[in-house]
């Protein structure tokens, strides 16, 4: 599965925000959502939709936590765990964006 860099999903590198955080997660808002590769601390990786029903919060005087809406069993989201799942800043290592269409096709074009 090839990852998207941001430019690609029509973000602007240059900004005026108060981290790269919340300039990430405003941008996947306004696409309309996507699906996101979360690797823990603790070496276990999380896979989810960051859509509507998410929430990433801008920290300000606390850490990033992040809500995803769906969590699924693997990177090729087909089969949902049915739960939401709520990570705490201090625990992620890396967050990985895909663009949600792109990867929607290649899903579709490998059954």
């Amino acid at each position: 599965m090839p990852f998207i860099d941001i430019g690609a999903l029509g973000f602007d590198k240059s900004s005026i925000t108060t981290s790269s955080w919340n300039y990430m997660f405003d941008k996947v808002t306004i696409s309309g959502g996507s699906y996101v590769i979360v690797e823990l601390k603790n070496g276990k990786v999380l896979y989810g939709k960051y859509g509507c029903n998410s929430f990433a919060s801008d920290g300000g005087s606390q850490e990033h936590d992040l809500f995803l809406e769906e969590a699924y069993v693997d990177n090729t989201f087909k089969t949902s765990t049915n739960v939401a799942v709520y990570i705490n800043q201090k625990d992620i290592w890396t967050i990985s964006v895909y663009n949600k269409n792109i990867l929607k096709e290649e899903v579709e074009s490998n059954e």
